[in-house]
């Protein structure tokens, strides 16, 4: 979920007077930064590292329809037997 900065200032305005008593100037803004960022290395590499297998099964099951019919429904009939052996694990 992506919020723009003028989100963030306003829901830290609304916030009660006793929290920005508590809290040490730019701790709330360094603390933000940091989880957008961890936010934004996280998505990164789940994109990074997932998306060429899915391009490659993408590619493969092409390649078998364009082949044979049945010889896509076989990939995917195996791909499901070798996760649910996976799963057994």
């Amino acid at each position: 979920m992506i919020v723009n900065t003028t989100t963030r200032i306003a829901h830290l305005l609304m916030l009660p007077m006793s929290f920005h008593e508590e809290k040490k100037i730019g701790e709330v803004g360094e603390k933000i930064s940091r989880a957008a960022f961890s936010l934004e290395t996280i998505v990164g590499r789940i994109v990074i590292d997932l998306a060429p297998q899915f391009l490659s099964i993408l590619i493969a099951l092409g390649i078998g329809f364009y082949l044979n019919v049945w010889l896509a429904l076989a990939l995917v009939a195996g791909s499901e037997g070798v996760s649910c052996k996976l799963n057994e694990l």
